[in-house]
């Protein structure tokens, strides 16, 4: 039985298979690169975002924590304040 060469690979007919199949897995494996480099870029860009968030979260929750103080302390002045004015009111002559 003879081996037939095709000009293509240069590969006889038995080894041709195997050449047809490395070009083919070549192929994928230069696609697959190029989508695990752009994967690769997304996730990069993903993790700076979340270290961005969490950043302006922090900042978000100390301003959250100063309003929620600012707003205990004008409460409490409201209530020293409604607290005179009852007094004041009570010291009225009735008439």
């Amino acid at each position: 039985m003879s081996s037939r060469t095709f000009n293509t690979c240069g590969f006889t007919f038995k080894n041709c298979c195997y050449c047809l199949t490395s070009k083919v897995i070549s192929n994928k494996l230069g696609t697959m690169n190029t989508e695990l480099d752009a994967l690769e870029q997304k996730i990069e860009q993903m993790v700076a975002q979340c270290g961005r968030l969490g950043v302006e979260n922090r900042a978000l929750r100390d301003q959250i924590e100063g309003l929620e103080q600012q707003q205990a302390a004008l409460l409490a002045r409201a209530e020293q304040a409604r607290t005179r004015l009852e007094s004041l009111i009570n010291k009225l002559p009735v008439g």
